[in-house]
């Protein structure tokens, strides 16, 4: 597998030095370690140990932690860190003490949501609250918990960026309201857990993402573009191509998440995104541009009906930007060569 690209791990060091000296010498534990968060995650983390900004302890929990070092064998000769095998909603975790815990092993599985909400909500409520309990048996200081925008239900249509006081909620009579619905209960045992067992608790509200390591075959429309892309094309629209989107590069969102986790204040709520807004059409024909040496075709499934609202799924990220100095440090033009030069190799 490629690596991620030196100048993203320099941003990540960079971006935000007080984020380090905060960590520096701390013992941080990791759910979610080996999904796309986590592995961004763990690089950032083995990046800032090689150049002499991070002393501490990483413990990563995976349920088969042999699998992904033998994806990734670069992290078995990282001396920091340390795997713990285990599963969440079992609640096998290390006999140990921490300072800092980041919560992000619920993954947004549009297959589970659909096809088996019970244990997508399990996942997201009951596993935040078992991560939770073990936070307070461990002595953890900070938590951070790695939410979704599907917390507000759907964006109105004339709500272009949506703020974190808006109040809305996934319906809970549809079919796919067990993810939204359970992030929002995994908020609520964040709120509680913090006024009754004193632990800081802080929530990234994360919309849509690209970079190495997005997947780029089950729902994210960035990734499936990309492999179309790669593939010679054409670039598939399912849809109209009229939804609108934003999509934050992989080594901002670790910078944000790493602020969040250190510098988000105690029981509040930041959404982490990108505010520069794109239709799905003109992303379809950003990738298939990209290289003006090699342009693909791109097909929309469905004609755009006038008159029709449109349907947004982009946050406001003016709290991040105010409260924690925070802002999106890499275009999507970038990003996305960025992602088609990892998929080339």
């Amino acid at each position: 597998m490629a690596a991620i690209e030196e100048e993203d791990l320099e941003l990540i060091l960079n971006a935000r030095p007080t984020v380090w000296e905060k960590l520096n010498g701390k013992r941080i534990f990791i759910t979610g370690s080996t999904g796309f968060f986590g592995i961004w995650i763990l690089s950032a983390f083995y990046h800032a140990f090689k150049k002499g900004k991070f002393i501490g302890t990483v413990s990563a929990l995976s349920r088969n932690p042999n699998a992904f070092l033998a994806r990734h064998p670069e992290f078995s000769e990282a001396p920091f860190l340390t795997f713990h095998k285990g599963d969440v909603g079992k609640e096998e975790f290390p006999d140990q003490n921490f300072d800092f815990i980041i919560h992000a092993a619920t993954e947004a599985s549009v297959k589970m949501n659909l096809e088996e909400p019970l244990q997508m909500f399990d996942i997201a409520a009951g596993g935040t609250r078992k991560v939770l309990d073990f936070a307070v048996r461990s002595g953890a200081k900070r938590f951070l918990l790695t939410s979704s925008g599907a917390v507000y239900g759907k964006q109105p249509s004339d709500i272009t960026h949506l703020p974190e006081n808006y109040s809305g909620a996934p319906d809970v009579l549809l079919g796919n309201a067990a993810y939204g619905e359970g992030k929002r209960v995994a908020e609520m045992f964040c709120n509680f857990y913090g006024k009754q067992k004193g632990i800081e608790t802080v929530i990234a509200r994360c919309y849509a993402f690209s970079g190495p390591y997005l997947p780029i075959d089950t729902h994210f429309a960035i990734g499936n573009f990309v492999r179309d892309y790669l593939g010679g094309g054409p670039i598939k629209v399912g849809g109209d191509g009229s939804p609108y989107r934003s999509y934050l590069y992989a080594a901002d969102l670790v910078v944000w998440l790493l602020t969040c986790l250190t510098e988000g204040k105690d029981g509040e709520a930041y959404n982490v995104g990108s505010d520069v807004s794109i239709d799905i059409e003109e992303l379809a024909n950003t990738v298939g541009t990209i290289n003006i040496s090699k342009t693909v075709l791109v097909e929309i499934a469905r004609q755009k009906l006038d008159g029709t609202a449109k349907e947004h799924y982009v946050p406001s990220v003016e709290k991040a930007k105010n409260e924690l100095n925070l802002s999106v440090f890499t275009p999507l033009e970038e990003s996305i060569k960025k992602m088609i030069r990892f998929y080339s190799n």
